[in-house]
């Protein structure tokens, strides 16, 4: 019998107050996720922010909730989503299950019994399944598409970061960290 780690684990500051919010759009965006009434699908470019409001969300869920990246997932069984009834499942990246028909079959089961507990983030609003049944449900889904962050954007959300970790950083190193860190 082989002995598998589970990718599951939560930032502890990945919460919706430290989201940085720069629109109207985006405030009502996480507004629609602390409400979470309907399966949800989130969109947008790497570094938008997916996996932090993902993980967001189970932090204000409390409890009887399940984090998954995708991406860590290759050596995984999709029996880990089976019996999740009730609780909420938050899929990062779940275009890495896409076309692995025994991850969309668990899926598509899922989705039929825990379709209120659903939410998910992926780089692309575009799905394409072995499973027409499972992509028509995905595509039916709430998507909400993260906005690219401007230049100035980016270093107002590493000025507030580092202000609310209780550190003074000078402008200078807020620049530099946002050109050469990821």
């Amino acid at each position: 019998m082989m002995q598998y780690q589970l990718p599951i684990s939560l930032q502890p500051h990945a919460t919706f107050d430290n989201y940085y919010c720069n629109s109207v759009y985006t405030e009502a965006l996480i507004n629609q996720l602390q409400q979470k009434t309907v399966p949800t699908i989130i969109t947008g470019r790497q570094g938008s922010g997916k996996t932090h409001l993902l993980q967001a969300a189970c932090h204000h869920h409390k409890n009887n909730w399940l984090f998954l990246d995708c991406n860590k997932l290759e050596n995984t069984e999709p029996i880990l989503i089976e019996n999740l009834e009730g609780q909420l499942l938050c899929l990062d990246n779940i275009e890495q299950l896409f076309q692995q028909r025994k991850w969309e079959d668990a899926l598509f089961k899922l989705f039929l019994l825990n379709h209120n507990q659903f939410l998910c983030s992926s780089n692309s609003s575009s799905i394409n399944t072995y499973r027409k049944d499972l992509q028509s449900r995905l595509q039916a889904m709430l998507t909400l598409t993260l906005p690219t962050l401007s230049e100035q954007d980016q270093f107002n959300a590493l000025q507030q970061k580092t202000i609310k970790k209780g550190l003074n950083f000078p402008n200078s190193l807020i620049l530099w960290m946002q050109k050469n860190l990821p």
